[in-house]
């Protein structure tokens, strides 16, 4: 009898340790669940909001269809009501003081659906010194200041610290730190708002401002959205140029320039204009006197007549010095607006001269042609044979494809980085030349210089690659003399790497590789291609846990199932149900629950559960 109840004991104890494991694991599961903070379909706090932008209509913006919030002056987030409406208004009427050339501005109040209830950052602003709202361009010696706001999370309570324990502005790329205690906090609990300002003043040299708000968690997130992210052109002011040159020889025996065209750039109309002239290999100078009466539309028209006369030149020396010139006519052209010389170095040229003009009725000879014999316009082996009107134009038939070597990208190394892969097929039964290939990457992203790849060999970025910034984003470009020729059925492959930065916005980053070949497409739809990516604070977040796998839950469902239904239909669910009832663990957690409850009761099975103890002493 006592082994069987030293075994009885043992499989007691055993069956407890499995009972508190599996509390334990149960307690794990709660909490796992609790802090990933899943949103089920019950839970409409983070799907049920909605918000309205506004934008300083002009040429290029004319409604809401073509604009975006980047582009907004002023955003405003909301929560839609049981019956689909939105919180916020977006009555312009409503919006703030905006800055603009306009005596009655045009303002577009855009709603935008879908948008996080407290997405965090809820609005950024762009001030001038009079605190009004800067919605096109800024001029590029004006100082802003860069102001975002900030909601709590709604389960803030009024005793909780800031939930942010620092913010920033991406400026161009650039990271700038704001502290957390220069935030101006309004409002109470998950109302709260917090707002953070800086000062940009050096951006003379850029043509946009792409500008971004963030906040960083007390747990290292980095919170934005949409309704933070502004593209805002810089206003470059317009110096007077010289744009082109134009020179047109005479058909006479004697080659003479019939007549020469300067084409300028002048924002204010000149009261005085001249041109100093360096003519020949000499570089024999000579100036005009005033031309004024010569611009029209921008342009100056100096015909053959009027280079050729003295009086129209300060010095003696005219266009006749270049009558001594036997290879080409050397002009380098200076304006002069009102006695200051302008921007003119693209105003000169170099005019080849031919040995002597044809004369009526003679036939120019083709050097490379001794026989000059006239061309065959149906000579197939004539290289410059062109298709006549109504002739079909050779087609090529590409298709592309992108993919990337990572499904998520943090902001921060090691996990920032991905390869992408561009795949270009020629699917035509002849060999077809494809003249570039361009890739814009998603907004912070940044192309790894030297990263390229093509056909599995590395190339050197140099006189292939071209990377253009443009505000937070990169646009790349390879192109080469002569392209590439890919053969009937074969495919070009290009690789290279790319970087997220922190001006990357958080969830899926589209971005799209478009393809330019010699010849006429045949379907053009197949030469463009899109990859995404998606953005995350931490790619190895809960989401890719075991329990958040289907398949998982499943299995470890059927499992629980299967041993339930077994113990349940074997004898030793009793057995053991029986030795548990009458173990000491047992009885002494139900004594200990009793003597707390139920005092009286306590003492009654205290007595009865020592004298049946001592029976089975006895026995």
């Amino acid at each position: 009898m006592e082994p069987t109840n030293k075994r009885s004991k043992t499989l007691t104890r055993v069956i407890l340790v499995i009972t508190a494991i599996l509390a334990l694991v149960s307690i794990g599961t709660a909490y796992y669940f609790y802090q990933i903070q899943d949103v089920s379909p019950t839970d409409t706090s983070a799907v049920d909001g909605c918000g309205c932008y506004f934008i300083l209509a002009d040429s290029e913006i004319t409604s809401c269809s073509v604009a975006a919030p980047e582009n907004a002056f002023e955003f405003r987030t909301g929560t839609l009501n049981s019956e689909g409406q939105c919180s916020v208004t977006c009555d312009p009427r409503t919006a703030s003081s905006v800055k603009s050339s306009q005596e009655s501005p045009t303002i577009l109040g855009c709603n935008v659906e879908q948008f996080s209830a407290t997405p965090g950052c809820i609005d950024m602003a762009i001030l001038n010194s009079e605190d009004e709202r800067i919605a096109n361009s800024v001029s590029p010696d004006e100082a802003v200041t860069l102001q975002a706001t900030f909601k709590a999370p709604s389960n803030t309570s009024s005793t909780d610290d800031n939930p942010y324990k620092g913010y920033s502005f991406t400026i161009n790329g650039e990271k700038v730190e704001v502290s957390a205690e220069s935030a101006e906090v309004t409002g109470t609990g998950g109302d709260k708002t917090y707002t953070v300002t800086t000062q940009v003043s050096d951006y003379k040299d850029a043509e946009k401002l792409s500008l971004q708000a963030f906040a960083t968690t007390n747990t290292n997130a980095d919170v934005t959205s949409a309704a933070c992210l502004r593209t805002i052109s810089v206003s470059q002011p317009e110096i007077a140029s010289c744009n082109k040159i134009t020179v047109n020889l005479s058909n006479d025996e004697e080659i003479k320039v019939e007549d020469l065209l300067l084409e300028l750039n002048l924002p204010v109309a000149p009261k005085s204009l001249a041109v100093k002239f360096e003519l020949g290999t000499n570089g024999t100078a000579t100036t005009t006197k005033d031309v004024l009466d010569k611009l029209a539309d921008n342009t100056i028209v100096l015909d053959k007549d009027f280079l050729y006369d003295t009086d129209n030149f300060v010095s003696s020396n005219t266009f006749a010095v270049l009558d001594e010139e036997s290879n080409e006519y050397d002009i380098v052209a200076t304006v002069i607006a009102d006695g200051k010389e302008i921007e003119s170095e693209v105003c000169a040229v170099s005019e080849e001269l031919p040995d002597r003009t044809p004369t009526d009725g003679e036939v120019p000879t083709d050097p490379e042609d001794p026989d000059n014999e006239p061309t065959d316009p149906t000579d197939p082996e004539d290289p410059d044979n062109e298709p006549s009107d109504g002739e079909t134009p050779v087609q090529s038939s590409f298709v592309t494809t992108k993919s990337g070597s990572r499904q998520c990208l943090e902001r921060q190394a090691p996990n920032n980085s991905i390869e992408y892969t561009v795949r270009v097929e020629n699917t035509d039964d002849v060999s077809q030349n494809i003249v570039s290939i361009k890739d814009k990457l998603p907004l912070g992203f940044t192309y790894t210089a030297g990263s390229t790849e093509i056909n599995g060999q590395a190339v050197a970025d140099t006189g292939v690659v071209t990377v253009t910034t443009v505000g937070s984003t990169q646009e790349i470009v390879w192109q080469k003399t002569g392209g590439w020729d890919v053969a009937a059925g074969n495919t070009m492959t290009i690789t290279f790497n790319a970087t997220a930065n922190s001006a990357a916005l958080s969830g899926t980053n589209l971005n799209e590789v478009i393809v330019t070949p010699l010849n006429t497409p045949s379907d053009s739809t197949k030469l463009r291609s899109q990859s995404s990516v998606t953005v995350a604070q931490s790619c190895t977040a809960p989401e890719t846990a075991l329990f958040d796998s289907t398949v998982a839950k499943g299995i470890l469902g059927l499992m629980i199932i299967v041993l339930a239904v077994a113990f349940y239909r074997s004898n030793v669910s009793d057995r053991y149900s029986k030795q548990l009832l009458t173990s000491n663990s047992y009885n002494g957690i139900k004594l200990f629950l009793l003597k707390i409850t139920e005092p009286k009761r306590y003492f009654e099975e205290k007595s009865l559960y020592t004298i049946e103890k001592k029976n089975k002493k006895k026995n």
